[in-house]
């Protein structure tokens, strides 16, 4: 559906053209919109789609005139990184081991210095396991 209208769905996404909308109505346009092409330039966050508009929406309708940014306003979970749970952090291990098998990979390539730097740089807080725990 690349280059289709999509009037109805922008509709939904907007409080004051909409204001009856359910919110998880509200939150299923934004992702469609957004999944759709990510260069759209709808700017929202998590928050406007869950507790309502941000102070930047309301100062808008308050009359004021704010900046905008270009691009779209993310959260902080792209650039904080949280320590696995142990349920996450053994999927992680099966799906390495996994991906060692199916490659034909020797596990000692788990203990490569060049590989343990990728993963450092990707999630500094994942340890990979070493070659005997595979």
């Amino acid at each position: 559906m690349v280059n289709r209208e999509n009037k109805h769905i922008k509709h939904l996404t907007n409080t004051s053209n909409c204001p009856n909308v359910p919110a998880e109505v509200k939150k299923a346009a934004l992702i469609f919109l957004v999944s759709k092409n990510p260069e759209t330039g709808i700017e929202f966050t998590i928050l406007d789609t869950i507790d309502g508009p941000s102070e930047a929406t309301s100062a808008v309708s308050d009359g004021q005139v704010s900046k905008k940014r270009k691009g779209m306003q993310g959260t902080l979970g792209g650039y904080v990184d949280h320590s696995l749970s142990e349920v996450q952090e053994r999927r992680a291990h099966i799906k390495l081991l996994r991906a060692l098998i199916h490659g034909n990979i020797p596990f000692l390539f788990s203990e490569n210095w060049y590989f343990r730097d990728f993963l450092q740089e990707v999630r500094p807080l994942y340890k990979a396991p070493s070659r005997f725990v595979l």
